[in-house]
């Protein structure tokens, strides 16, 4: 069983910067990670608080992978360092069927979105 992975990238960022090289460190890594993705040239759009409308050209990575490729945490964890990276407040994905809003996380080290995360224990 296959499950998907649908993430969008920006293609300019708040500012109108390009993020080439940010979407392109993030395309290898998931190249690494699942061995390949399909790619669609899509637009959004959306509104925001102020009432303002929003339109921006995206890429639509899709991903169907193995689940033992890389668990839900992992895939929440690659959404956040490309939020960060991409200075985004927001990254819109969907993972196994579910909608993310997934906000940039404040700290990540390299590849260290690979593994599980470890349980805390608490001592009192």
């Amino acid at each position: 069983m296959h499950e998907n992975f649908i993430i969008h990238l920006v293609n300019v960022d708040n500012d109108g910067n390009s993020l080439h090289k940010v979407n392109t460190k993030f395309k290898e890594d998931l190249l690494k990670i699942f061995g390949g993705f399909t790619q669609v040239d899509a637009h959004g759009c959306w509104m925001g608080d102020d009432g303002k409308v929003y339109s921006d050209s995206v890429q639509r990575i899709i991903i169907s992978a193995a689940p033992d490729k890389l668990s839900l945490q992992g895939k929440l964890a690659l959404c956040t360092m490309y939020a960060k990276d991409a200075k985004q407040k927001c990254v819109y994905a969907v993972i196994d069927s579910e909608v993310y809003f997934v906000e940039p996380m404040q700290v990540y080290t390299g590849l260290a979105y690979l593994t599980e995360p470890k349980p805390i224990q608490l001592t009192q």
